[in-house]
């Protein structure tokens, strides 16, 4: 990113003391914390779309008997947002 290395070091003890990085296993390195699940729980529970889709996606997963998934575009790439466990392994 092209931060000196003790502007980084500042930036990802804050990031750490608030739980959103947590130190990997490897010295020097960081990986994301639990409170981006947290935020991210919070984004996917204010979604609309997934208590509108529910029951579809429950008809679906009873008429294949398959673990259904939804999903929304983010640019390219596909997002889950919702995701309906089959009864079956």
């Amino acid at each position: 990113m092209g931060l000196h290395p003790s502007t980084a070091y500042r930036l990802l003890t804050v990031l750490a003391r608030h739980q959103f990085v947590q130190p990997a296993p490897e010295p020097g390195r960081y990986g994301l914390g639990l409170r981006l699940l947290e935020l991210g729980n919070r984004v996917l529970d204010s979604l609309e779309v997934r208590a509108k889709a529910r029951p579809i996606l429950e008809e679906l997963m009873a008429k294949t008997r398959e673990t259904v998934f939804l999903m929304m575009l983010d640019g390219n790439a596909g997002i889950y947002v919702e995701r309906i466990e089959s009864p079956q392994r």
